[in-house]
Order: C-alpha cells, then sequence, then structure tokens
C-alpha cells in the first residue's frame, strides 16, 4: 500500500498485523480479480488473511460499487472493440454476451 502522505512510511500488505480495523480500498479487490502482475499476489494474500479473520477489514457499499464497475468494466472490454460505458450498458443486455463477461 503507498502513502500519499509526505514523511510517512510506506506500508506493505504483508507486514500488516494490527487488529485494528483497516479500510480496504478498491484497488485490493480488483488487483486481486483482475490478477495484476504487479500487486494480485499481495493482494490475494492480504484478503486471505482478512477471510481468515487475521486482519479486520472493512468497506463500504460504494467501495463495493467500484469494484463490480471496474472489474464489469475490465472483463467486458476484452470481448468488444469500442469500449465506453454506453456500449458496455447496451451489450450487457444480450444474454450471451452477458455470459461471457459474467460467467455464472
Amino acid at each position: 500500500m503507498k502513502s500519499g502522505l509526505k514523511g510517512k512510511s510506506k506500508m506493505k500488505l504483508s507486514t500488516y498485523n494490527s487488529k485494528e480495523k483497516i479500510f480496504i480500498d478498491a484497488n485490493i479487490f480488483i488487483f486481486n480479480a483482475l490478477d495484476n502482475p504487479e500487486y494480485g499476489g499481495s493482494s490475494t494474500e492480504f484478503l486471505s488473511r482478512v477471510e481468515n479473520g487475521e486482519v479486520n477489514g472493512v468497506i463500504t457499499p460504494v467501495v463495493m460499487d467500484e469494484i463490480l464497475f471496474k472489474i464489469l468494466v475490465a472483463k467486458s472490454s476484452r470481448h468488444l472493440d469500442k469500449v465506453n460505458i454506453w456500449t458496455i450498458k447496451n451489450r450487457m443486455r444480450d444474454a450471451e454476451f452477458s455470459k461471457k463477461v459474467m460467467p455464472r
């Protein structure tokens, strides 16, 4: 995790070990879900620690919305020539396209 505050040290997900609540940004979930080559592994490991109760992570509904939206856009873009929200919205109405993007 990077800190935007000057003079503060940068914390790594792998070294976080406090039992206090920590806000988890959408990027951690997105890196995990989309197998980001740089941060995917550390994000997956951190989220596993949250799932196992080793880390007390919290998110908000807004973060959840951002996660789902960005994953939808990323997966849709693999199947479209022109990627914009309107194209994605229209194509998601097509059941076959929808199944490609979000298989059950």
